[in-house]
């Protein structure tokens, strides 16, 4: 795990670490409490007493299991978060450049703007980007005003000419990828335990750079989306 993936766990939780600890001491006392007893000068255990102390032990492991699932799964998802921070973008100019695109920037450098912008990144085959671009480009002022820009990735060779609805190539919403390769890595890298791959992949990051959701397969609600996390 990375430092400073561990870094900011520590920053963001303080009594999940201190759950585990206590329920790591409470299940080897609880172990270990037949020997104890007699350690101390107390009456063996009966076999009531000992099977309890098993028992209470058993459970303790159950719940030191779970905090530490927890805290795996937290250390995967803010690792996940910190590996976007090195991906390159080009925001969009404005209809009356020469460019349609600025110079390549990475998304940890977006973070030190005044308004930081949240990101929308689409991974799939020609098919599933026209789909996904078609309610997007529905809501593409309501995108600009919560200053949202989507990147899109394509996995088939297809170009923006290809999966783009409308026939206004300008969208002050829609982000280049810049480095695509990089990009196909990192989607690639999201679901490298999974032998089929899948049609379509998406993830969001907020100004901070912690993901707000994600998903594979099925497009979600962007209208639900953008109420729930993009105001």
């Amino acid at each position: 795990v990375r430092g400073d993936a561990l870094i900011r766990y520590d920053a963001l939780n303080q009594s999940e670490p201190l759950r585990i600890t206590l329920f790591g001491i409470l299940c080897l006392s609880l172990l270990a409490a037949p020997s104890l007893s007699e350690a101390v000068g107390y009456d063996q255990m009966g076999l009531p007493a000992t099977i309890g102390s098993f028992a209470s032990a058993t459970v303790s492991a159950g719940f030191l299991f779970r905090e530490c699932s927890r805290r795996a799964n937290q250390l995967t998802r803010i690792e996940k978060e910190l590996n976007t921070e090195l991906l390159p973008i080009r925001l969009p100019t404005n209809a009356l450049a020469n460019m349609p695109f600025a110079k390549p920037v990475t998304l940890k450098s977006l973070r030190g703007l005044s308004y930081p912008p949240r990101i929308i990144a689409l991974c799939g085959n020609k098919l599933k980007l026209q789909e996904a671009l078609r309610g997007l480009a529905i809501l593409g002022r309501r995108l600009q005003q919560a200053s949202v820009y989507v990147v899109v990735v394509p996995t088939d060779g297809s170009k923006p000419s290809d999966w783009q609805i409308e026939k206004v190539d300008y969208k002050p919403w829609l982000a280049d990828s810049y480095d695509l390769k990089a990009w196909q890595d990192y989607f690639d890298s999201l679901s490298s335990g999974e032998n089929a791959p899948t049609s379509f992949r998406w993830f969001g990051l907020n100004s901070a750079g912690r993901s707000f959701g994600s998903g594979e397969e099925e497009i979600p609600s962007w209208i639900q989306l953008l109420g729930q996390h993009l105001r």
